[in-house]
């Protein structure tokens, strides 16, 4: 597996302005989060997690919603930037938030490491779109890492990577 982080690469985003900052709910089911933004690229900041003692995060499943409510479709997708994944311990690849499966998790690193927050996931999603709303899917077989405080980011330009 590829890791979406080359060494000593960092997300800068310096300038930005998050477009939504919220919380998340504890527990299994999905979350639905209301905003109105335009881009092409979205950057998903994980600030912590519910439980106080994670460093690491984990997401199962990531949508995003036009402004009419209806599915972005996520089989273009790619991720271009993660701080951090999980690819020896488990299979935690960036990917798996938008897989459609919800016994996947996108995994931050815990094994041979373990980064502190925040965490950054940066997707194109190779057009721009009327963001209405993201759907959240925590993971579904453990309470380890759920996210609790984020922020979205959307642009219609790339987020520099360094």
């Amino acid at each position: 597996m590829k890791k979406h982080q080359k060494e000593n690469q960092e997300l800068n985003l310096t300038g930005g302005h998050p477009v939504f900052s919220g919380s998340l709910a504890a527990g299994i089911d999905w979350q639905l989060v209301k905003f109105n933004a335009t881009g092409r690229y979205f950057c998903f900041e994980e600030l912590n997690a519910q439980r106080p003692n994670d460093s690491f995060t984990t997401v199962s499943e990531l949508y995003l919603t036009d402004e009419n409510g209806k599915d972005i479709p996520g089989n273009k997708w790619k991720v271009l930037y993660a701080d951090s994944e999980e690819l020896d311990g488990d299979d935690g690849k960036a990917e798996n938030v938008f897989d459609l499966q919800n016994t996947t998790v996108g995994h931050m690193q815990w094994q041979s490491a373990s980064p502190k927050h925040p965490h950054h996931l940066v997707i194109d999603m190779v057009g721009v779109y009327k963001i209405g709303s993201l759907k959240y899917l925590p993971r579904q077989d453990s309470p380890n890492g759920r996210v609790k405080d984020f922020n979205l980011y959307f642009g219609q330009t790339l987020f520099k990577v360094l």
